[in-house]
């Protein structure tokens, strides 16, 4: 909007869901979730850096993202022993895991390059860095091993790694292969997290004639030696099954003038939803801290976004909706006052919903006596695109070009129909095509939504494809408002907003009864 007190729609395109509101915003107590549920301020789990990769792994069947620390939900980590080539190796002890906000949670090395050993101060030939054993029998009682070769005083010495998990009490804990559970990065060998544990690191190496041993010791007794130092390394990380997510392109607390959102989420899974809602900016970091919620079996939960979690006062930007159960999503948007139209548009699903092109069917700038649009769109990819909108008029034909220039990962970009530098034409209507032209493209989401001279205020999702055959559910000739409410009592499908062949304004939604 920036200042266009009578054209708030600058950056606000989202889709309708035939779930229109008038009136005052509902009070921050109306909003509660019920006493049934589980609700509290849950801090943004993971770094920035790693929000792309987990977004990258979420597919319709969950894949294990790539891995990180500290997990989602955080942890506590003690260490005991010497270092990985002293006698007796190294322990770490992890406690304190919030489970609740991933699937399945996983434990291990970060990828083929996770373990080495080396004589010479760095880790930087074949032999030095450490190959998984992919045979061996060891996986069931907790241990996997990986070997190498260094050079040390002009000889070729081998070298291995052992790695024990176990309980806190001291139980081995099985280990699995990685491949078998999605994990792609070589990481051999992976521990399932359902509690404390603890991980006992072993490095060994041994010379020409000799037996295995902790390979400091023999390092600090083979004197004098020209080589540089001797480096230990392991890098591990947790890997967690991706939830299910939804996507909600344009959120706000107070912006342009006054919008603000409030977000609705429903529990279709067979058990408990865990789940978190993350907020993002124009510069694809997250936003607050996000809010965490348990929704019970068919339940509900109803997240403000001027509830302090969300965006400062003013800000806007895009939700993504983590949930380990299958949930149903959508927003209401309220205008300034909250004295005229409301309107509402559904959660976008990942991966079916978002498409490196994207179709927006009804665009307009001062088109029928006063109704323009605006576009809120999302990156959702893990990486910077370029991003091009093409709008055409009603024949087809390109009218404007409008480019955005590296977009990073998960930013939100607001773009207003009736903006004077892109200078559509004074009474566009007509339609937009929204592609992600970088390589590899990028998946997008968006939104539009669009205000009227009276107040009026409706959207629709910008869709991933197209259809031989649409259904439009309600069609009205200068209806009651009475029975139009009737006609849409039991509708809970999204649907899109058409435009009167005649030229006239549409006509001002009709507020469902239910």
């Amino acid at each position: 909007m920036r200042g266009r007190a009578l054209q708030p729609v600058k950056a606000f395109g989202l889709g309708l869901a035939l779930v229109l509101l008038t009136g005052a915003i509902p009070s921050a107590a109306a909003s509660r979730p019920a006493a049934s549920q589980t609700r509290e301020s849950v801090r943004w789990p993971v770094t920035r850096a790693a929000v792309p990769a987990r977004l990258a792994a979420a597919s319709a069947t969950p894949t294990a993202a790539p891995p990180v620390y500290p997990p989602p939900g955080g942890v506590t980590l003690t260490n005991s022993g010497g270092n990985l080539g002293a006698a007796g190796g190294h322990t770490w002890t992890f406690t304190g895991f919030d489970l609740s906000q991933e699937r399945k949670l996983y434990w291990g090395p970060k990828g083929g390059t996770a373990v080495g050993l080396a004589f010479d101060g760095a880790i930087d030939t074949a032999g030095e860095t450490m190959t998984y054993d992919a045979t061996q029998p060891d996986l069931a009682a907790g241990k996997e091993h990986w070997s190498g070769s260094a050079t040390f005083n002009a000889a070729t010495w081998l070298t291995r790694f052992t790695l024990s998990v176990t309980t806190v009490s001291g139980t081995a804990i099985p280990l699995v292969d990685a491949t078998s559970v999605g994990i792609t990065t070589g990481a051999g060998a992976v521990m399932l997290v359902t509690g404390d544990f603890k991980a006992t690191m072993f490095m060994e190496a041994q010379p020409p004639a000799g037996t295995f041993g902790p390979p400091q010791p023999a390092f600090d007794a083979a004197v004098p030696h020209t080589d540089k130092g001797l480096v230990t390394s392991y890098d591990a990380g947790f890997y967690s099954i991706q939830p299910r997510l939804q996507v909600l392109p344009a959120l706000a607390n107070g912006a342009y003038g006054g919008y603000t959102t409030v977000a609705y989420i429903k529990n279709n899974g067979s058990s408990a939803a865990n789940v978190f809602l993350a907020y993002f900016d124009k510069s694809g970091a997250p936003v607050g801290n996000g809010d965490g919620v348990q929704i019970p079996v068919n339940g509900s939960a109803t997240i403000r976004q001027d509830n302090g979690n969300a965006f400062p006062a003013g800000g806007a930007g895009s939700g993504i909706v983590f949930s380990d159960q299958p949930v149903a999503t959508f927003v209401n948007e309220f205008a300034p006052g909250g004295l005229t139209d409301a309107t509402s548009y559904t959660g976008i699903p990942v991966p079916a919903g978002v498409a490196s092109t994207l179709y927006a069917p009804a665009i307009a700038n001062g088109a029928y006596g006063g109704y323009t649009t605006g576009i809120g769109l999302l990156n959702m990819g893990t990486a910077a695109t370029d991003i091009t909108i093409t709008y055409r008029d009603a024949s087809g034909n390109a009218v404007k070009t409008q480019t955005l220039t590296a977009v990073p990962g998960l930013a939100y970009r607001d773009l207003y129909s009736g903006d004077a530098t892109l200078a559509l034409p004074a009474g566009f209507a007509g339609t937009a095509t929204i592609i992600s032209t970088s390589t590899p493209p990028q998946p997008l989401a968006a939104v539009v939504n669009e205000t009227g001279p009276n107040g009026q205020f409706s959207s629709y999702d910008a869709v991933a494809g197209g259809h031989t055959t649409l259904y439009a559910p309600v069609m009205l000739n200068n209806a009651s408002r009475r029975r139009a409410q009737r006609s849409r009592r039991a509708l809970t499908c999204r649907s899109t907003r058409a435009t009167p062949p005649s030229g006239r304004p549409p006509a001002r939604p009709v507020i469902p009864a239910s």
